[in-house]
């Protein structure tokens, strides 16, 4: 909420809400309120789409492209004699039946030998989608997504008949933008529209990260991929690596992570191992990762959940094993 001095129209580089006396006492709390300066309020949302692709078998791989787009009605609902939500987009429209509408197109290379489980091969993706074709709609803005992924065969060495011991190394990185639109209109997105790391596909284990919002995020990761039950089950260790930057309106990449914006300060750091189901009914997995930071060039060891060591010192980062935090994630395919 922010229905009490200092008011802030709620974009503004050094603004905080209610619960804070300061923007520094707010980042420091990972951008979360306390409960009693949180507020209820009610979001409905009606939309229909449509969408459409092709794609052409190539020397180079599958190489598709597709669009779509969708129409819809929002309508956001909360007591504004009581409430004055924090963020502007939200606040703009209470109690209204606006337009919510978007558009997109998409192109793809894929030469991956299973889209599923791949062993070899690589995959580039990019989209670019407009949000609010209408001046009367809540939110403005574009969003563009990058990603490319490569699969190499490590070694395939024969145990028995049936099973090989085999390992694949694979690769990720892909980078997302939230930007203003060709139109001269204002960059509006509401807080739960923007670029975070949820914890679960995006820097594994740092789930606290999520309020952490930006206009701009890059994530990557490196596994070693290790078949138990072929076709069913696999072991998988993994490094990610990701960051958000830009909570301020830009247009180029410099502005997002030029000029000092965006520095390994900003990266959150895991790694870890678990078990990824293979078949395309059941894509989930269950991990476990330890996660670190980078602090005025020092690693600082974050505090985990599980299998915490009795000396680990959660202000410094080290004195002992820093444990592990459980993740449950579904194996995305693209």
């Amino acid at each position: 909420m922010n229905n009490s001095a200092p008011f802030f129209h709620g974009n503004e580089s050094y603004a905080f809400p209610d619960g804070f006396a300061s923007l520094e006492e707010f980042l420091s709390a990972g951008r979360m309120p306390p409960r009693e300066f949180l507020m209820n309020f009610h979001r409905t949302y009606v939309s229909l789409g449509f969408s459409t692709g092709y794609r052409w078998f190539t020397p180079w791989g599958n190489f598709s492209v597709g669009g779509g787009v969708r129409g819809g009605l929002v309508r956001i609902a909360y007591d504004d004699n009581v409430y004055r939500p924090f963020d502007p987009a939200l606040r703009e429209g209470n109690n209204r039946w606006t337009p919510m509408n978007s558009i997109w197109t998409s192109v793809a290379l894929d030469r991956r030998d299973l889209f599923f489980d791949p062993s070899r091969g690589y995959y580039l993706f990019g989209r670019v989608a407009l949000h609010g074709l209408l001046p009367a709609e809540r939110e403005h803005y574009m969003r563009s997504d990058t990603n490319a992924q490569l699969f190499v065969p490590l070694f395939n060495v024969p145990v028995t008949e049936n099973w090989n011991f085999r390992m694949t190394l694979g690769l990720h990185s892909g980078v997302s933008f939230i930007f203003r639109q060709p139109f001269d209109r204002d960059l509006v997105v509401e807080d739960a529209n923007r670029l975070a790391l949820d914890g679960m596909f995006i820097a594994r284990g740092w789930g606290s990260e999520f309020r952490n919002k930006g206009h701009a995020l890059w994530n990557n990761w490196a596994e070693l991929r290790m078949p138990l039950v072929p076709g069913l089950l696999a072991w998988d260790f993994f490094f990610d690596a990701a960051g958000v930057a830009g909570t301020e309106e830009g247009q180029t990449l410099h502005s997002y992570f030029g000029g000092g914006n965006f520095g390994i300060e900003n990266m959150r750091f895991s790694l870890g191992g678990g078990l990824r189901f293979t078949i395309p009914q059941f894509p989930f997995r269950l991990s476990l990762a330890s996660r670190f930071r980078v602090v005025d060039g020092d690693v600082r060891w974050q505090q985990g959940s599980l299998f915490r060591g009795a000396g680990f010192n959660p202000d410094t980062g080290w004195g002992g094993f820093p444990g592990m935090d459980p993740v449950l994630s579904i194996a995305i395919t693209f």
